[in-house]
């Protein structure tokens, strides 16, 4: 059986299964993405990316990197990205003591684009730390894809706080400060995300529900007591939308 929220279910929340979540999450991503790219760029997986000197090696879920040894056009994605829930922010300027000189180095090819899926370590423990990656990746002119799905930790600074669960930020390089971000709740579907790459290039895409939905299957189908309430604190506002949809599906 399918997990019965729209969006988000919470209940995948747990931690103590979140890293085989976040496992299949960017398996299924990386499947989505690499035929909407070929020939020009590939996606790697989990591959040290390095900004200037080893302060800035930090790992990204999925990154785009450029072949130049391959020639080919990128076909035009067809279908429209979502702009359900779509906020155009300005991201605050970094106060921490970022490098004035950057130099990106990769194993292979230009790095055009990264897509991080957050995690506790990302939004608690080393937080600050991530901080201080992000802004440095975002100076260096890398487009930056952001899915944060756990309502626990601290979140990406805003100038405007959103008011859902979670959230999803696009920045492109050539646009930044500017970011875009999207709402995402358990009762809507997910949004359809961008992932842009060069400014005279087609953008690709994400599609957030069946690699959810994939995730689910393998690590929760089966095994998750929706009588019981989910992991982390929610609102009166929440929790009472959350028990709406499980009586709605008859599972409370």
């Amino acid at each position: 059986m399918p997990s019965p929220f729209p969006g988000m279910d919470p209940y995948m929340e747990n931690r103590a299964a979140w890293a085989g979540v976040h496992l299949h999450l960017l398996a299924n991503l990386g499947q989505q993405l690499a035929p909407q790219i070929r020939p020009r760029y590939r996606v790697h997986t989990e591959r040290y990316l390095t900004i200037g000197d080893d302060i800035g090696k930090f790992r990204p879920d999925l990154r785009i990197e450029s072949t130049p040894q391959k020639t080919g056009t990128i076909q035009p994605i067809a279908a429209a990205i979502s702009d359900a829930t779509l906020v155009t922010e300005t991201l605050p300027y970094s106060d921490l003591d970022i490098p004035p000189h950057l130099e990106i180095v990769t194993d292979a090819g230009e790095v055009i684009t990264v897509i991080e899926v957050l995690s506790p370590i990302n939004k608690e423990g080393e937080y600050n730390s991530y901080l201080r990656k992000r802004y440095r990746l975002l100076n260096a002119g890398i487009n930056l894809v952001e899915i944060d799905l756990l309502r626990e930790g601290q979140i990406i600074p805003l100038t405007t706080r959103l008011d859902t669960p979670y959230m999803a930020l696009v920045t492109r390089a050539y646009e930044y400060p500017k970011t875009y971000t999207w709402g995402i709740t358990w009762a809507e579907p997910f949004p359809v995300l961008p992932v842009p790459l060069r400014p005279d290039e087609s953008e690709a895409r994400l599609l957030l529900t069946p690699a959810l939905a994939q995730a689910y299957a393998v690590e929760y189908e089966g095994f998750i007591d929706y009588s019981a309430d989910p992991p982390g604190l929610l609102s009166a506002e929440w929790r009472k939308e959350i028990e709406t949809i499980l009586q709605s599906k008859g599972l409370r």
